[in-house]
């Protein structure tokens, strides 16, 4: 049996679909199990397109972790290498002469990690998605025709679509699988052969993407989001923070970065808070992505006695090797703070209003916790987050800002506290 997974590349996405691969794998002990990314950004794990430089502690990585081609422990084949009887080539079959590279095997960098690193995938591959929004009129079409023809050369037995998206639902049905799920309201679910009737926005991502394996035969054991860290990431963080002058436990990680400037808490904020845990004599250490240059400038013009930062370039092993030694994750609700959940580091995320249901995710608890600013706000309707920053402002929405440092520090000491005396 062939099971393929249509994904989104955002890092807190392929984090929460981790539980729903381990159920595929509990229904069908014997399938091969390929997810193909669909990225909407190719560099950038939080921030957008970075515009300048900061001056951090270490070099920020370059190489990814190549691992696409690694033979999982009992497989007999492997993510992104040659499968016996079949092309090795990703982008389609002999004499078709479209962009043969949209579709490519993953090489382990950036967000791919997250499933070329889980024990239950035998193939991850990567659509360039940017690139092919780039193309236009017939080459748009052979484009197209090259990621179809890519799956279709597999001869899955069952495709999941993990997103409402036309594009998925369409790619299901062409794919010749006779067995096609995704989601029962959306515009092309006629597509589709099994069409579970839920919402994401009504049960939380990992509770969708857990409920759609289900449909496609998962048997779900566990709901807990997974991450390996490979010894050498393990390494390379050890070096990072030596080199960053951090050798001793205990110390804090604060992730400013997110996918958009209305999820990023102000940066003068996050100085305050920076500082607050210096008063306490508590080490934190700034880390940051590729697309996070900006914010950390920002945080690091408004400090009066600076902190080390890190900067993990499109590394996720070793951001999450790193957040794992930490004793506090603080980031914004960003892909960050569900890699701390899923190395079972402790995690404080900062959120704005009615996003509760779909990505706070977890359970409230001493390790787990969120912040939201609970006074009405009269940017948006009474019921509703639009997103919105005051005006001149560039960071934080309305009901993100009602959140202040202080308030935030006392929930972070405190969370301090219970980690150290758990201990």
């Amino acid at each position: 049996m062939k099971i393929l997974i249509l994904a989104e590349g955002q890092l807190g996405d392929l984090l929460l679909l981790t539980p729903a691969v381990r159920s595929l794998r509990n229904g069908h002990p014997d399938a091969r199990i390929t997810v193909l990314i669909f990225h909407r950004h190719r560099a950038p794990l939080t921030g957008g397109t970075e515009s300048g430089r900061l001056s951090h502690a270490g070099r920020t990585q370059t190489g990814g972790l190549a691992h696409a081609g690694r033979t999982q422990p009992g497989r007999s084949a492997h993510a992104g290498g040659t499968q016996a009887g079949r092309s090795a080539h990703a982008g389609g079959t002999p004499g078709f002469t479209g962009p043969p590279d949209l579709v490519t095997p993953a090489d382990g960098s950036g967000t791919s990690a997250v499933m070329t690193l889980h024990p239950c995938v035998d193939e991850v591959l990567e659509v360039d998605r940017p690139r092919l929004r780039a193309l236009h009129g017939l080459g748009r079409l052979r484009g197209e025709l090259s990621v179809l023809k890519a799956i279709r050369a597999r001869r899955f037995d069952t495709v999941l679509c993990t997103f409402p998206e036309d594009r998925f639902a369409v790619l299901a049905f062409l794919s010749g699988a006779s067995v096609r799920v995704g989601q029962k309201q959306q515009s092309l679910s006629w597509l589709l052969n099994r069409r579970p009737s839920i919402d994401k926005k009504m049960m939380g991502v990992r509770e969708y993407y857990c409920a759609l394996a289900e449909s496609a035969g998962g048997i779900v054991e566990s709901r807990q989001t997974e991450f390996r860290i490979p010894a050498s990431a393990d390494a390379a963080a050890l070096q990072r923070l030596s080199e960053a002058g951090v050798h001793e436990a205990g110390w804090v990680a604060v992730h400013p970065g997110a996918s958009g400037d209305y999820k990023i808490w102000p940066p003068e904020r996050f100085a305050a808070l920076l500082a607050g845990l210096q008063r306490h004599r508590i080490r934190a250490v700034l880390l940051g992505g590729t697309g996070d240059g900006e914010i950390l400038e920002a945080i690091r013009r408004a400090m009066s006695n600076p902190v080390p930062v890190i900067r993990t370039g499109t590394d996720v092993a070793l951001l999450g090797a790193l957040l794992r030694r930490s004793a506090l994750c603080i980031t914004n609700d960003s892909g960050p703070r569900h890699l701390a959940v899923a190395v079972q580091s402790p995690s404080l995320a900062l959120f704005r209003q009615f996003h509760g249901i779909e990505w706070k995710i977890y359970p409230e608890s001493a390790e787990c916790a969120t912040m939201t600013g609970t006074q009405s706000c009269s940017a948006c309707p009474p019921s509703a987050c639009l997103d919105r920053t005051p005006g001149g402002e560039q960071y934080g929405a309305v009901c993100l800002r009602q959140l202040g440092a202080e308030e935030v520090l006392g929930r972070a000491l405190d969370m301090i506290a219970g980690v150290r005396h758990s201990f």
